[in-house]
Protein backbone atom coordinates (compact mmCIF):
# COMPACT_ATOMS: atom_id res chain seq x y z
CA UNK A 1 0.00 0.00 0.00
CA UNK A 2 1.15 3.55 -0.67
CA UNK A 3 0.29 7.16 -1.49
CA UNK A 4 -1.72 7.63 1.68
CA UNK A 5 -3.92 10.69 2.27
CA UNK A 6 -5.23 11.34 5.79
CA UNK A 7 -8.44 13.26 6.43
CA UNK A 8 -10.73 14.05 9.36
CA UNK A 9 -14.44 13.29 9.09
CA UNK A 10 -17.49 13.90 11.33
CA UNK A 11 -17.20 13.69 15.10
CA UNK A 12 -13.42 13.76 14.94
CA UNK A 13 -12.98 10.40 13.19
CA UNK A 14 -9.92 9.96 11.02
CA UNK A 15 -9.52 8.01 7.80
CA UNK A 16 -6.92 7.23 5.18
CA UNK A 17 -7.36 6.84 1.43
CA UNK A 18 -4.53 4.99 -0.27
CA UNK A 19 -3.63 2.77 -3.17
CA UNK A 20 -3.18 -0.97 -2.89
CA UNK A 21 -3.88 -4.20 -4.76
CA UNK A 22 -6.12 -7.16 -4.13
CA UNK A 23 -3.78 -10.18 -4.15
CA UNK A 24 -5.19 -13.36 -5.60
CA UNK A 25 -5.91 -16.26 -3.27
CA UNK A 26 -5.46 -19.13 -5.72
CA UNK A 27 -1.70 -19.09 -6.26
CA UNK A 28 1.30 -19.22 -3.97
CA UNK A 29 3.09 -16.93 -3.76
CA UNK A 30 0.17 -14.56 -4.16
CA UNK A 31 -0.11 -12.48 -7.31
CA UNK A 32 -2.38 -9.67 -8.49
CA UNK A 33 -3.57 -8.83 -12.00
CA UNK A 34 -6.22 -6.12 -11.45
CA UNK A 35 -3.74 -3.34 -10.75
CA UNK A 36 -3.77 -0.64 -8.11
CA UNK A 37 -7.10 0.48 -6.67
CA UNK A 38 -8.31 2.98 -4.07
CA UNK A 39 -8.81 1.71 -0.50
CA UNK A 40 -10.35 3.38 2.55
CA UNK A 41 -9.42 2.54 6.16
CA UNK A 42 -10.08 4.03 9.62
CA UNK A 43 -7.23 5.65 11.54
CA UNK A 44 -6.68 6.11 15.27
CA UNK A 45 -3.87 8.05 16.96
CA UNK A 46 -1.77 6.33 19.63
CA UNK A 47 -0.45 7.95 22.83
CA UNK A 48 2.63 9.28 21.04
CA UNK A 49 0.63 10.84 18.23
CA UNK A 50 1.32 8.22 15.57
CA UNK A 51 -1.45 7.06 13.22
CA UNK A 52 -2.55 3.43 13.46
CA UNK A 53 -4.39 2.23 10.36
CA UNK A 54 -7.35 -0.14 10.74
CA UNK A 55 -6.29 -1.20 14.24
CA UNK A 56 -3.35 -3.32 13.11
CA UNK A 57 -1.71 -1.46 10.23
CA UNK A 58 -3.32 -3.52 7.45
CA UNK A 59 -5.95 -2.89 4.81
CA UNK A 60 -9.00 -5.05 4.15
CA UNK A 61 -11.11 -5.28 0.98
CA UNK A 62 -14.22 -4.23 2.93
CA UNK A 63 -14.57 -1.81 5.83
CA UNK A 64 -17.42 -0.01 7.60
CA UNK A 65 -17.02 3.48 6.21
CA UNK A 66 -17.79 6.88 7.74
CA UNK A 67 -21.39 8.04 7.85
CA UNK A 68 -21.14 10.28 4.82
CA UNK A 69 -24.15 11.25 2.71
CA UNK A 70 -24.23 8.78 -0.17
CA UNK A 71 -23.07 10.09 -3.53
CA UNK A 72 -23.01 7.04 -5.81
CA UNK A 73 -21.54 7.52 -9.26
CA UNK A 74 -23.49 5.90 -12.10
CA UNK A 75 -21.99 2.59 -13.16
CA UNK A 76 -20.50 2.28 -16.61
CA UNK A 77 -22.82 0.30 -18.88
CA UNK A 78 -21.74 -3.32 -19.24
CA UNK A 79 -22.67 -3.30 -22.93
CA UNK A 80 -21.56 -0.84 -25.58
CA UNK A 81 -23.30 -0.78 -28.97
CA UNK A 82 -21.05 2.06 -30.18
CA UNK A 83 -24.02 4.28 -30.99
CA UNK A 84 -22.47 7.47 -29.56
CA UNK A 85 -20.49 10.04 -31.56
CA UNK A 86 -17.39 9.44 -29.42
CA UNK A 87 -16.01 6.50 -27.48
CA UNK A 88 -17.14 6.22 -23.86
CA UNK A 89 -14.49 7.22 -21.27
CA UNK A 90 -14.18 3.58 -20.16
CA UNK A 91 -12.34 2.76 -23.40
CA UNK A 92 -8.57 3.28 -23.51
CA UNK A 93 -5.87 2.78 -26.11
CA UNK A 94 -2.40 1.30 -26.36
CA UNK A 95 0.02 4.21 -26.80
CA UNK A 96 -1.18 7.28 -28.70
CA UNK A 97 -4.04 6.25 -31.01
CA UNK A 98 -4.05 7.06 -34.71
CA UNK A 99 -7.44 8.73 -35.36
CA UNK A 100 -7.45 7.44 -38.93
CA UNK A 101 -7.78 3.87 -37.60
CA UNK A 102 -11.09 4.46 -35.77
CA UNK A 103 -14.58 5.45 -36.85
CA UNK A 104 -17.97 5.51 -35.13
CA UNK A 105 -19.70 7.24 -38.03
CA UNK A 106 -18.83 5.18 -41.12
CA UNK A 107 -21.28 2.49 -39.99
CA UNK A 108 -23.95 3.45 -37.51
CA UNK A 109 -23.97 1.35 -34.35
CA UNK A 110 -20.54 -0.13 -35.01
CA UNK A 111 -16.93 0.69 -34.16
CA UNK A 112 -14.82 0.37 -37.29
CA UNK A 113 -11.14 -0.40 -36.79
CA UNK A 114 -8.67 -0.15 -39.65
CA UNK A 115 -5.87 -2.60 -39.06
CA UNK A 116 -2.21 -1.90 -39.71
CA UNK A 117 1.17 -3.58 -39.55
CA UNK A 118 1.64 -2.78 -35.83
CA UNK A 119 1.12 -5.62 -33.34
CA UNK A 120 0.55 -5.70 -29.60
CA UNK A 121 4.29 -6.35 -29.19
CA UNK A 122 5.38 -3.32 -31.26
CA UNK A 123 5.85 0.25 -30.11
CA UNK A 124 3.61 1.70 -32.82
CA UNK A 125 -0.07 2.62 -32.38
CA UNK A 126 -2.33 -0.44 -32.58
CA UNK A 127 -5.91 -0.36 -33.87
CA UNK A 128 -7.70 -1.49 -30.72
CA UNK A 129 -9.78 -0.29 -27.81
CA UNK A 130 -9.63 -1.77 -24.32
CA UNK A 131 -11.51 -1.74 -21.03
CA UNK A 132 -9.92 -2.44 -17.68
CA UNK A 133 -10.74 -5.68 -15.90
CA UNK A 134 -12.29 -4.66 -12.57
CA UNK A 135 -13.57 -8.00 -11.23
CA UNK A 136 -11.77 -11.31 -10.83
CA UNK A 137 -14.76 -13.31 -12.08
CA UNK A 138 -16.13 -11.74 -15.25
CA UNK A 139 -16.97 -12.27 -18.90
CA UNK A 140 -16.47 -10.26 -22.09
CA UNK A 141 -17.87 -10.89 -25.55
CA UNK A 142 -17.64 -9.08 -28.87
CA UNK A 143 -19.39 -9.33 -32.22
CA UNK A 144 -16.88 -9.08 -35.05
CA UNK A 145 -17.35 -8.69 -38.78
CA UNK A 146 -14.09 -9.38 -40.56
CA UNK A 147 -12.97 -10.68 -43.95
CA UNK A 148 -9.23 -11.41 -44.00
CA UNK A 149 -7.92 -11.52 -47.55
CA UNK A 150 -4.45 -12.98 -47.02
CA UNK A 151 -2.25 -14.66 -44.44
CA UNK A 152 -1.17 -12.29 -41.66
CA UNK A 153 -4.45 -10.38 -41.46
CA UNK A 154 -6.24 -10.99 -38.16
CA UNK A 155 -8.68 -9.37 -35.75
CA UNK A 156 -9.88 -10.47 -32.37
CA UNK A 157 -10.12 -10.12 -28.61
CA UNK A 158 -7.14 -9.78 -26.28
CA UNK A 159 -6.52 -10.04 -22.55
CA UNK A 160 -3.51 -7.80 -22.13
CA UNK A 161 -1.14 -6.84 -19.34
CA UNK A 162 1.52 -5.45 -21.70
CA UNK A 163 3.16 -6.10 -25.05
CA UNK A 164 5.06 -9.13 -23.79
CA UNK A 165 2.29 -10.72 -21.71
CA UNK A 166 -1.13 -11.18 -23.27
CA UNK A 167 -3.56 -13.77 -24.64
CA UNK A 168 -5.45 -13.41 -27.94
CA UNK A 169 -8.42 -15.20 -29.46
CA UNK A 170 -8.71 -14.17 -33.08
CA UNK A 171 -10.00 -14.78 -36.60
CA UNK A 172 -7.39 -14.95 -39.37
CA UNK A 173 -6.41 -16.36 -42.72
CA UNK A 174 -3.83 -19.14 -42.34
CA UNK A 175 -2.43 -21.00 -45.35
CA UNK A 176 -5.43 -19.84 -47.33
CA UNK A 177 -7.96 -21.12 -44.78
CA UNK A 178 -10.18 -19.15 -42.42
CA UNK A 179 -9.43 -20.07 -38.79
CA UNK A 180 -10.19 -19.15 -35.21
CA UNK A 181 -7.03 -19.24 -33.12
CA UNK A 182 -5.80 -18.84 -29.56
CA UNK A 183 -2.28 -17.47 -29.04
CA UNK A 184 -0.55 -17.04 -25.67
CA UNK A 185 2.33 -14.56 -25.36
CA UNK A 186 4.34 -15.09 -22.14
CA UNK A 187 7.58 -13.12 -22.17
CA UNK A 188 9.62 -14.25 -25.18
CA UNK A 189 7.52 -17.41 -25.61
CA UNK A 190 4.77 -17.35 -28.24
CA UNK A 191 2.50 -20.38 -28.07
CA UNK A 192 -0.26 -21.13 -30.58
CA UNK A 193 -2.56 -22.92 -28.14
CA UNK A 194 -5.36 -23.80 -30.54
CA UNK A 195 -6.45 -23.41 -34.13
CA UNK A 196 -9.78 -24.39 -35.64
CA UNK A 197 -10.89 -24.04 -39.25
CA UNK A 198 -14.05 -21.99 -39.72
CA UNK A 199 -16.69 -22.49 -42.39
CA UNK A 200 -16.42 -19.85 -45.08
CA UNK A 201 -17.00 -17.38 -46.38
CA UNK A 202 -15.74 -14.80 -43.90
CA UNK A 203 -18.42 -12.77 -42.19
CA UNK A 204 -19.80 -12.46 -38.67
CA UNK A 205 -18.07 -13.99 -35.65
CA UNK A 206 -18.49 -13.98 -31.88
CA UNK A 207 -15.48 -14.07 -29.58
CA UNK A 208 -15.58 -14.32 -25.79
CA UNK A 209 -13.37 -14.65 -22.73
CA UNK A 210 -14.49 -15.96 -19.33
CA UNK A 211 -12.31 -15.23 -16.30
CA UNK A 212 -12.10 -16.70 -12.82
CA UNK A 213 -9.39 -16.68 -10.14
CA UNK A 214 -7.19 -19.15 -12.01
CA UNK A 215 -7.94 -19.19 -15.74
CA UNK A 216 -8.99 -17.18 -18.74
CA UNK A 217 -11.15 -19.37 -21.03
CA UNK A 218 -11.49 -18.35 -24.69
CA UNK A 219 -14.44 -19.14 -26.96
CA UNK A 220 -15.36 -18.48 -30.59
CA UNK A 221 -18.05 -19.24 -33.17
CA UNK A 222 -19.43 -18.17 -36.52
CA UNK A 223 -22.63 -16.15 -36.63
CA UNK A 224 -25.36 -17.49 -34.35
CA UNK A 225 -23.74 -20.89 -33.76
CA UNK A 226 -23.01 -21.89 -30.13
CA UNK A 227 -19.75 -20.63 -28.71
CA UNK A 228 -17.05 -23.31 -28.56
CA UNK A 229 -14.07 -23.22 -26.21
CA UNK A 230 -10.66 -23.06 -27.88
CA UNK A 231 -8.53 -23.26 -24.74
CA UNK A 232 -7.37 -21.34 -21.69
CA UNK A 233 -4.43 -19.51 -20.14
CA UNK A 234 -3.33 -19.08 -16.53
CA UNK A 235 -4.21 -15.78 -14.85
CA UNK A 236 -0.89 -15.81 -13.00
CA UNK A 237 1.15 -15.29 -16.19
CA UNK A 238 -0.56 -11.89 -16.62
CA UNK A 239 -0.01 -10.79 -13.02
CA UNK A 240 2.21 -7.94 -11.88
CA UNK A 241 4.52 -10.40 -10.15
CA UNK A 242 5.23 -12.18 -13.47
CA UNK A 243 4.65 -9.58 -16.18
CA UNK A 244 5.59 -6.40 -14.29
CA UNK A 245 3.61 -3.18 -14.31
CA UNK A 246 0.91 -2.09 -11.88
CA UNK A 247 -2.05 -0.82 -13.89
CA UNK A 248 -3.76 -4.19 -14.31
CA UNK A 249 -5.13 -6.32 -17.14
CA UNK A 250 -7.25 -4.83 -19.93
CA UNK A 251 -9.61 -6.58 -22.34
Amino acid sequence: PGHAYLFEAQAGSWWVVRRAVRPGKTFFPRANHLGRETFLAPVEWDGDGWPVVNGNGTLTPEVQGPDFPLHPWPKSPERDDFNRPVLAPTWVHIRNPNPAQYSLSERSGWLRLRGGAATLESREPVACVLRRQTAVVCRAETLLEFAPAQDGEEAGLTVLMNGSYHYCVFVAMQHGKLIAGLRLQVGDITHMRASRELPGPAGSFRLAVEADEKHYRFLACCGDAPLEELGSGLVRHLSTEVAGGFTGVMV
